[in-house]
C-alpha cells in the first residue's frame, strides 16, 4: 500500500485526508461553507485594542471576532490600519492569530515580500545541499525580494522554481493592488486541497485520489506550478465505494476524538488538552515500563498531529529505564510533522516537555460538534443513495444535529437535494 491524499467534496464541506502506507490517517484538512477558513488569508485590518501587558494587539479583519497580533516590534496604535495574514485558526476562547509579515506558501518556495534574501528551510539537511539551494534561489530573486526554499525544492530545476516564484509574485501583486480599506480580505485563504498539498503532505503521497473530475483538475493545476513532481499522481476515484470509507477515514476520526490511544502492549496513552497545556499520561496496563514507554513515545507524535493539538505539551512516562532514548524516539516520529514539534527534554519533575505549533483548530473542536455530525450525515446519505438510488432522501439524527441541519447547515441540506435530484428530509431521532 502507498501513502495517499484523498480529496473529497460533499454538501457543505470539502476535505483532504492523508493516509500513510500502513493505512493510518495522519492528517485531515477541511473547508466548511458555514464556517469559512481563515488560515493563510491576507487581510487589511484595523487595530481595535492594544494589550501592552501581553505585548500584542487585537485587529478587526472582518471575522466574527478580532484577531490577535503578537507584537514583534513596537505596538501599532489603536485605529491604525495594518496588513496581516492569519497564521492560526481561532478555537474555543482563543482568537485567530495573525502576523504583520505575510508570506505566501507554495509547494517548494515561500515568498516573503517583507523580508529580503534567499534562505533555506531548516528541514533541508546537509550543508552542501543547503548552499546549492540557497545559491540557486538567490539567482532567481530580484533586489529587495525574499523567499525560503522548502525541502521539496531539492533537485528541482531552476526554470521550474522560477515558474513557481512568478506565480507567488503574481499573487502578491493582487494583494498590493486590492482596496486596503479595512476590514477587507486581500487574498483568500488557500482551499483545503492546497493547504494539504503545501503543508500536510508528509509522508509524500504516491497517489492523490480525487472524488470528482473537478477536484482532480484543480489539484493537478496547482501541482503543475507548485509541485510538478506530484502532478501525474492525481487520479479520479472510480470505485463505487465511498472514498473516505474505503480508506477508514471516518472510523479513524471517531477514534481520534477519544483521549485514549491504545498501545500494542495493552497499555494506553491518554492525551488530555487543558486550558494551559496538553497533558499526556502513559498507562502500562500491566506491561513492563520499558515496553509501554517505547510504544507511547512512538505513538505520541502521530496522536498530537491527527488531533491538531498545539502549545505546550508535557508527557508523564512510567518510571524506570533510560530517558534519552524516549526523547530520541519522539523526535524521530515528529520528523514529518507540519506542526513543527519541538522536543525540549525532561524537566526537573521528570516530565518530557515539548511545544507544537498550533495552526488548525483542534480536531475535537472541528469534529465533535452537531455541525460536523450533520455534515457527516449528509455524506452518508450521498453514499447510501449512490449504492441504492431508490433509498429515501432522509436523514435521522439526534435533535441537536437536526437543529444544525435546519439552521446553519440549511444550505448544505439544499445542496444535497440538488445533487440527488429531490428534497432531503431532516428528522430528529425520537420524533413522531
Amino acid at each position: 500500500m502507498t501513502a495517499r491524499l484523498l480529496l473529497t467534496d460533499s454538501p457543505g464541506e470539502r476535505r483532504a485526508a492523508l493516509v500513510d502506507a500502513d493505512g493510518h490517517l495522519r492528517d485531515v484538512v477541511e473547508d466548511r461553507d458555514h464556517a469559512p477558513p481563515l488560515l493563510g488569508g491576507v487581510f487589511a485590518g484595523r487595530v481595535v485594542r492594544t494589550h501592552s501587558a501581553a505585548g500584542g494587539a487585537f485587529v478587526e479583519i472582518g471575522a466574527a471576532t478580532p484577531a490577535y497580533l503578537p507584537a514583534r516590534r513596537a505596538l501599532p496604535a489603536e485605529g491604525a490600519a495594518v496588513v496581516v495574514q492569519v497564521t492560526a485558526e481561532p478555537h474555543a476562547e482563543k482568537a485567530a492569530t495573525v502576523t504583520d509579515r505575510p508570506a505566501l506558501t507554495g509547494g517548494r518556495l515561500v515568498y516573503t515580500p517583507g523580508r529580503s534574501g534567499a534562505t533555506v528551510s531548516r528541514r533541508v539537511a546537509g550543508d552542501t545541499d543547503r548552499r546549492a539551494l540557497q545559491s540557486t534561489l538567490a539567482r532567481l530573486l530580484a533586489d529587495g525580494e525574499g523567499a525560503v526554499a522548502r525541502r521539496p525544492a531539492l533537485g528541482a530545476d531552476p526554470e521550474s522554481l522560477a515558474a513557481e516564484l512568478d506565480a507567488l509574485r503574481a499573487a502578491w501583486r493582487r494583494v498590493e493592488a486590492a482596496d486596503r480599506t479595512p476590514p477587507a480580505r486581500l487574498l483568500a485563504p488557500p482551499p483545503a486541497a492546497v493547504r494539504a498539498l503545501a503543508d500536510h503532505a508528509a509522508p509524500e503521497p504516491k497517489e492523490i485520489l480525487a472524488e470528482s473530475h473537478t477536484l482532480a483538475r484543480r489539484a493537478a493545476a496547482w501541482c503543475a506550478t507548485h509541485r510538478p513532481d506530484l502532478a501525474d499522481r492525481v487520479t479520479v476515484w472510480r470505485e463505487t465505494e465511498d472514498l473516505p470509507a474505503a480508506h477508514g477515514v471516518e472510523a479513524a476520526l471517531a477514534e481520534a476524538l477519544d483521549a485514549v490511544v491504545p498501545l500494542p502492549c495493552g497499555g494506553r496513552l491518554v492525551v488530555e488538552p487543558t486550558r494551559a497545556l496538553v497533558a499526556v499520561d502513559v498507562d502500562g496496563g500491566g506491561a513492563g515500563a520499558r515496553r509501554a514507554n517505547e510504544e507511547a513515545a512512538a505513538a505520541l507524535p502521530a496522536a498530537l498531529r491527527l488531533r491538531a493539538l498545539g502549545g505546550q505539551v508535557v508527557v508523564d512516562f512510567l518510571r524506570g529505564g533510560r530517558r534519552q532514548p524516549l526523547k530520541d524516539r519522539v523526535v524521530d516520529g515528529a520528523a514529518e510533522d507540519p506542526g513543527d514539534l519541538k522536543v525540549h527534554g525532561f524537566g526537573p519533575l521528570g516530565l518530557l516537555e515539548m511545544e507544537r505549533q498550533r495552526r488548525q483548530a483542534p480536531l475535537a473542536d472541528r469534529y465533535g460538534t452537531p455541525e460536523a455530525e450533520g455534515l457527516a450525515a449528509l455524506r452518508h446519505l450521498m453514499a447510501a443513495t449512490r449504492a441504492d438510488p431508490a433509498a429515501p432522501l432522509r436523514v435521522t439524527v439526534p435533535p441537536a444535529v437536526a437543529r444544525a441541519l435546519e439552521g446553519s447547515l440549511a444550505e448544505a441540506v439544499a445542496e444535497a437535494g440538488r445533487r440527488l435530484g429531490g428534497t432531503v428530509t431532516v428528522e430528529a431521532a425520537g420524533s413522531q
